[in-house]
């Protein structure tokens, strides 16, 4: 919605802003110096769902290989 100018804010984790602001540059997407909180991140996936767990792999290694990961360790 803010994207599309229906709404002026918008409050997430930090890694959805920070990728937001990477994904939209021309929308001058701005978040806050410093986050409002500190939330450690983790997933849990289903056990025996070895296709899931090859997805969410190959999302977090592309991540990892193309330096978008540590982009928002810097943020």
């Amino acid at each position: 919605m803010v994207i599309n100018d229906q709404a002026d804010a918008m409050v997430a984790d930090r890694p959805i802003c920070v990728l937001s602001i990477m994904k939209f540059p021309v929308k001058d997407l701005v978040t806050t110096e410093k986050p409002l909180t500190i939330e450690p991140i983790g997933m849990a996936l289903p056990s025996g769902d070895s296709q899931f767990l090859n997805l969410v792999t190959n999302y977090l290694s592309t991540l990892q290989i193309t330096g978008t990961l540590s982009a928002l360790e810097k943020t």
